[in-house]
């Protein structure tokens, strides 16, 4: 007897029979998208194989072929904007039900400020810069990944004296970050400009 699990055949038979002392060739013939996952004969494993021949035939054999499914590989791809790494870069394939893991390190001067994950920002000014990974698990779809890096912001420090008559608003030593405005009003004192 001949027992199939999964989507496959043998000689294109079920119970094939023979005579004592015969030689029987088998065949195990996936379908499209499946293998062959394991053949046992009378409940012994051989493993993968596509063929097997019986000799000597003395007695009733019990062969059960399990063909599996075929899994699917997808792609994973990673890029950076800005200066700062991701590892693995680029294209990477990954077998269905699978995992990959990312990580970052930014340049000197430089953090990382966004991940794009398929298209969705995973901008997180709480810990973003400070994380160090991505992990995707059962993996079932391509995906992309993405890490975006921006320079460091500088501190300036802006003094504003004034002298004699007149006065200023926000005048003294003040801290501003790189890239925003600071306003100082100067007022003349009566009979000043």
């Amino acid at each position: 007897n001949i027992n199939t699990e999964g989507q496959g055949s043998v000689n294109n038979e079920k119970v094939i029979s023979v005579a004592n002392g015969s030689f029987l060739p088998l065949t195990f013939v996936p379908a499209d998208g499946y293998h062959v996952g394991d053949v046992l004969v009378n409940g012994k494993s051989f493993g993968p194989i596509e063929y097997l021949g019986l000799t000597n035939i003395q007695t009733n054999y019990l062969i059960a072929v399990v063909f599996s499914k075929d899994l699917q590989t997808y792609t994973i791809g990673s890029s950076v904007t800005g200066k700062g790494k991701i590892t693995p870069l680029g294209a990477v394939q990954v077998t269905e039900g699978g995992a990959k893991a990312y990580t970052f390190e930014a340049n000197a001067g430089y953090q990382l400020v966004e991940l794009i994950v398929d298209d969705i920002s995973l901008k997180d000014s709480t810990g973003l810069a400070t994380r160090e990974g991505f992990f995707f698990s059962n993996i079932k779809k391509n995906h992309t990944i993405n890490a975006v890096y921006k320079k460091n912001a500088t501190n300036y420090k802006i003094t504003t004296k004034v002298g004699v008559g007149g006065t200023a608003t926000n005048s003294g030593l003040i801290s501003v970050l790189e890239g925003s405005n600071h306003f100082v009003e100067v007022v003349p004192d009566i009979g000043f400009n």
